[in-house]
């Protein structure tokens, strides 16, 4: 998400230190046990696909917590983002519930934010692409993701720049044609559910309203159920720091959606917070660290929204046991997926839009 935009913002020198970066003249041990694809955009069907390595990370990477109650293996979601660094920010704690319950992740990454400028010092030869690419494949390791693919697209850059309609970048390719790809993705993994931004594209960048497109056409194509993700605007106001603001002071545009028309909210345990703090601070050439460990991280980035196209799928089965630590680190109320009760009398209800498609959590106070 922040790729460019961010450092567009501001480019003041920052003191830190960077983590190590491996070294690139073979696979990283992730990538050994990772299958990571790169497409090849030659052919319109997007079959000349190749994986980088034979090998699949499943969902071992630090012990098997998905026997029991709640166990979702067998079921399997591909989650789709513009940039390094959106798989953690906006959905980390989705990501590693699923994983964490036994379900398969594949991440689908549409550019690798190429565009803009590193926070953190390159190694000689290294390049921003190939920084954000071993960023993300650290931040896939810790979220648990199984899979990861990347189309390859250029960043495209803020609203109305030119390079929006750069031959290579994303928000100039034919929706369709990647939504082909895409969807060839979920039936090799027979997968349960496709998750992507929001018809706004979260916050207006066109690289995010791009994956809205694709991954809406995905849906459609196989028929599998799509959730957008989204953030909630209300909760989200100045008293609570987080990168989306910065995202979108640099778009002019509005961020998210109302509090009222949020569908399904994840909230995150401890332990999954603290996991998506360190998935996010993995996008060193991004994000600074002054982004993670302020007072309000917990109750910022301690839940995420969501809106859904279809029947009940994966993500409304994420309810779980645990606390989500407030501010200040303080327990405030279980880690839960919420959905609206169609009970008189209760909190929340839904209405259904005519002729099916989002469904409106109203509160009723």
């Amino acid at each position: 998400m922040l790729c460019a935009v961010l450092l567009l913002l501001s480019l003041t020198p920052l003191e830190f230190e960077s983590r190590p970066t491996r070294a690139l003249s073979g696979p990283s041990l992730f990538q050994q046990a990772l299958m990571i694809q790169q497409f090849s955009f030659d052919d319109p069907a997007l079959a000349g696909s190749s994986p980088a390595s034979s090998f699949n990370a499943g969902n071992a990477y630090l012990g098997d917590r998905s026997n029991g109650a709640g166990s979702l293996r067998g079921r399997t979601v591909v989650v789709m983002h513009a940039h390094p660094d959106d798989e953690a920010i906006f959905t980390g704690v989705t990501v590693r519930r699923l994983a964490d319950r036994g379900a398969r992740v594949v991440l689908v990454t549409a550019t690798l934010g190429d565009l803009g400028a590193s926070l953190a010092p390159l190694a000689p030869g290294e390049t921003l692409a190939r920084r954000r690419t071993a960023e993300l494949e650290r931040a896939s390791e810790l979220l648990g993701v199984s899979r990861l693919v990347l189309l390859g697209k250029r960043d495209s850059g803020l609203p109305g720049a030119a390079d929006n309609v750069h031959p290579a970048a994303l928000a100039a390719a034919d929706p369709s044609t990647l939504a082909s790809g895409v969807a060839k993705v979920v039936e090799q993994e027979s997968a349960d559910a496709i998750v992507h931004d929001d018809t706004s594209g979260i916050y207006g960048h066109p690289d995010h309203v791009a994956v809205n497109r694709i991954g809406a056409l995905t849906a459609r194509l196989t028929g599998v159920t799509s959730y957008e993700t989204t953030v909630d605007r209300d909760h989200l106001h100045d008293a609570r720091p987080h990168l989306i603001h910065a995202a979108a002071r640099a778009t002019a545009l509005p961020y998210g959606i109302p509090a009222d028309q949020v569908e399904l909210k994840v909230t995150a345990t401890g332990e999954e917070l603290d996991v998506k703090r360190a998935a996010i601070g993995a996008h060193s050439s991004q994000i600074k660290p002054d982004d993670l460990s302020h007072a309000a991280f917990d109750d910022a980035y301690g839940f995420e929204w969501y809106l859904r196209s279809g029947a009940p799928g994966v993500l409304d089965l994420l309810g779980g046991a645990g606390s989500h630590r407030g501010p200040g680190g303080c327990m405030s109320g279980p880690a839960s997926v919420e959905r609206p009760d169609r009970m008189p009398g209760s909190r929340e209800h839904r209405d259904e839009q005519p002729g099916g498609g989002h469904r409106r959590c109203h509160i009723a106070g």
